[in-house]
Formats: C-alpha cells, sequence, structure tokens
C-alpha cells in the first residue's frame, strides 16, 4: 500500500479520536503519519488502497480491495475502531464491483461522523498502545479449528496466515483482518471462516474502552 493513502486513513481516525475538531489539511497529513503504526494495525494486507477526504459532514473513507469480502471486512474494522472508540456514526456505502481491463476491484465508501456536541471522546489517540490487549480462548480455538481447503492440501500448498482480530466487549470479533497474507488466498479464507467463531479474553482496563486487539498466527502444513 502506498505511504501516502495510509497516512490519509490514519488521519481521518485521529480525527475522530481526537474529537473530530477541525484540522488544516498539512496538519492532518502530519498527524497521520505519526500514526502509521496504527494505520498498518486497521489496514487488510490484501486492500489496494485506502484513502480519505474530510468535508463539514465528517470523514470520508474509500477503499479498493482485489474481493468483496476483503473489501466488507476493512468497511467493518474502520466502522468498529471509529465507533467503539470515540463513539462516531458510521456510514457504511454499498461495496461495488469495478470491472477494470485486466482484473476486477471492488469499492466501498465509509463516512464517519462525529459524535453530538459535548459528547466526549474516551481515546486520547489510535496507536497500538491505547487499544486493550485480547487473548484467545484455547477451547473456543479447539473447538473450531481452521479447516484445511481441500483444493490447497491436493496442491501441496502449505503457509502461515496472520489474522489481527477486533475484539468487542463481549470477547467475540467485532472485525476481522490479514494482517499477514499466506500468499495464498484459499488458505486466508480458511483462516478467516475459523476465526469467526472464536471467543477471546480481553484484559480490562478502564483506560483503554473500545475494541481490543489480538493477532492470531494460523498454521497450514501438511502431514
Amino acid at each position: 500500500m502506498r505511504r501516502s493513502t495510509v497516512c490519509l486513513a490514519a488521519a481521518c481516525l485521529a480525527l475522530l479520536l481526537a474529537g473530530c475538531t477541525s484540522t488544516p489539511q498539512e496538519s492532518t497529513r502530519r498527524e497521520g503519519c505519526r500514526l502509521l503504526v496504527s494505520a498498518d494495525t486497521i489496514t487488510d494486507a490484501r486492500m489496494q488502497s485506502l484513502d480519505i477526504s474530510q468535508d463539514a459532514a465528517g470523514c470520508r473513507i474509500t477503499g479498493l480491495a482485489p474481493a468483496h469480502d476483503t473489501a466488507d471486512r476493512q468497511q467493518q474494522a474502520l466502522a468498529a475502531m471509529a465507533t467503539s472508540h470515540c463513539k462516531a456514526i458510521a456510514t457504511p456505502g454499498e461495496i461495488r464491483q469495478i470491472d477494470k481491463p485486466d482484473t476486477v476491484l471492488y469499492g466501498f465508501t465509509l463516512l464517519l461522523a462525529p459524535p453530538a456536541a459535548g459528547a466526549g471522546c474516551p481515546a486520547r489517540d489510535s496507536s497500538p498502545s491505547a487499544h486493550a490487549d485480547a487473548a484467545i480462548d484455547v477451547s473456543s480455538r479447539n473447538m473450531h479449528p481452521p479447516s484445511y481447503p481441500p483444493a490447497a492440501y491436493r496442491a501441496g500448498i502449505e503457509g502461515r496466515v496472520v489474522l489481527m482480530m477486533l475484539v468487542d466487549d463481549d470477547g467475540q470479533p467485532a472485525a476481522i483482518l490479514v494482517d499477514t497474507s499466506s500468499g495464498h488466498e484459499l488458505l486466508d479464507q480458511a483462516a478467516i471462516r475459523a476465526a469467526r467463531n472464536w471467543r477471546f479474553h480481553r484484559n480490562v482496563d478502564p483506560a483503554r474502552p473500545g475494541v481490543a486487539l489480538a493477532r492470531v498466527p494460523v498454521e497450514f502444513k501438511l502431514g
């Protein structure tokens, strides 16, 4: 992903988590780049672009992904992060297929509007340290292990996927992103399907409200 687009995506969340105040564009970009690590945290590895424009209505995010599922999960993650940390009002747009000469992409929009005047934002920033941690419930994972895709098994494909889980107050996945892809769509999707059924233990910390984050590696190995 281009550095500039990641910076701009972080800028939107920085504005929301700071109370959604109006900030000059150049200042916004600098603030966004300082939160580059945070932007990486909430960006699926397979996203092709993630851009923001700021207007009177709030932050308007547009994204392009190679698959409908990737676009859908990215949209969910951004909405979950903004609404849980800053009580923002998220309005997701329809995910649309975009036909290119040599490929097909899926685009989405997401409008994040600030909360009502006077409503405070409990989170101070959107850096990783601002989020509570979560650990996977081992018994839950054992009950719902990833299934090896038959086509990948027959082809002898192995790989390692690292998922970024956004965990809600009940310990359930609010959104799932691919933090590090295996390089094989079949394996990535198999890991995501299993993860939807997993449960997590959150570290309760009143100073870090909102969704908790957990990175979960998933190995696909033959034999």
